[in-house]
């Protein structure tokens, strides 16, 4: 079975890690955020606008994920597709649930490796 990931730029995160994690142990912390504050987030990752208006009203009672980066931020990993959802439903707020430090160390993929992979993957394709 392949895993889930949400790629950011350089960086790779194991988001079924994430929710195995959660499943497990539960969230460091648990947020909830206004949409508005989060919308313009769903335009950073190209989100595909047709596959979030055919989610059904149940998805969007899905927590989102963040990981927490090292100087405290976080990041959302997944839930991007609901994030839009929730926005064009007229959601006022979303589920955020938020790995520790610690969780976070254990989704993110070495970036050497990472790196390693996608080069050659390209090279494959060529």
């Amino acid at each position: 079975m392949s895993r889930e990931r949400f790629i950011f730029g350089l960086r790779s995160f194991d988001v079924t890690a994430a929710k195995q994690i959660l499943a497990t142990e539960g969230p460091a912390e648990i947020q909830e955020v206004e949409v508005t504050r989060l919308a313009p987030l769903f335009l950073l990752v190209g989100v595909d606008p047709d596959a979030a208006d055919n989610l059904p009203d149940e998805a969007l009672d899905v927590p989102l994920i963040a990981i927490t980066e090292p100087d405290g931020r976080t990041l959302l990993i997944d839930g991007y597709h609901r994030l839009h959802a929730a926005t064009s439903r007229g959601r006022q707020t979303v589920r955020i649930d938020v790995l520790s430090r610690a969780q976070s160390e254990r989704v993110e993929d070495p970036p050497a490796e990472f790196r390693t992979a996608r080069i050659r993957a390209a090279a494959a394709e060529a």
